[in-house]
């Protein structure tokens, strides 16, 4: 396979170095490496980009992964390892007491009924009953690396931490793996979903993002002008959505 040319090389590093980006960043990253080593830049490359960057990154484990964030709904781009524990990316710079309280709130968050999210109470408990304990100052100063470091987000209002779309696209694999029952993907887009609607017949496995739930609704002959009813193409019951994420939690 021949060497990458220097502008998909620079656009690379860029990538990493950024984590995940925005469709638009990583536009605006190609764009700017070709100016940096004097490359052509044709607007509307980037696939083509993607496709050969990807086919060299496969070769030595990496892969880029393409999403929609839950809650914006914007194109997110990433490189990510392929193969091995992905959890395993978490643990560069925490001690072992740490990684396991992580673990322990990650299982948590993702198990959490449909709420995908866990009060900062509910986390403090678990350091104190991780063994070896993790005192509340130490939980709290994880937990703000884990969001400085763009593994959870914290919601002020709510005082609930969830996952964000970096766990989501690089612990994909390892979620999907130890909690199947728990691991659910948007009957529209197939991304997984933690944040969206999901159908009220608790036997049905139908969720969808709220980015996807119009095109949903559409397709299956719901008019929001009308208030029409219909049915839920996975199990024939009628669609009454029920939150799934923060907005399930009753307070």
């Amino acid at each position: 396979m021949a060497p990458l040319p220097l502008s998909q090389r620079v656009w690379l590093q860029a990538m990493l170095a950024h984590g995940v980006v925005s469709q638009a960043h990583a536009k605006a990253l190609q764009k700017r490496a070709c100016e940096i080593t004097r490359d052509d830049y044709q607007a509307g490359s980037l696939p083509t980009l993607l496709e050969e960057v990807g086919k060299h990154l496969s070769s030595v484990g990496l892969e880029i992964r393409q999403a929609r964030d839950e809650f914006t709904g914007a194109h997110l781009i990433m490189i990510v390892n392929a193969k091995g524990d992905e959890l395993a990316q978490v643990a560069t710079t925490h001690s072992a007491t740490e990684i396991a309280v992580t673990k322990k709130i990650l299982e948590r968050i993702f198990t959490n009924n449909d709420a995908y999210s866990l009060s900062s109470t509910e986390a403090l408990k678990i350091g104190r009953q991780c063994k070896p304990p993790l005192g509340n100052a130490e939980t709290e100063m994880l937990l703000s690396a884990l969001v400085k470091e763009g593994w959870l987000r914290y919601n002020r209002d709510t005082g609930r931490y969830l996952l964000t779309s970096r766990s989501m696209m690089e612990l994909n694999v390892y979620l999907k793996n130890a909690y199947p029952e728990h691991y659910f993907s948007c009957i529209m887009c197939e991304d997984p979903i933690t944040n969206g609607v999901a159908c009220s017949n608790a036997e049905c496995r139908v969720r969808v993002h709220k980015h996807c739930q119009t095109s949903y609704e559409r397709q299956i002959g719901i008019s929001t002008r009308e208030g029409q009813a219909s049915t839920c193409r996975g199990c024939q019951h009628t669609w009454s959505p029920s939150p799934v994420g923060e907005a399930s939690v009753q307070r």
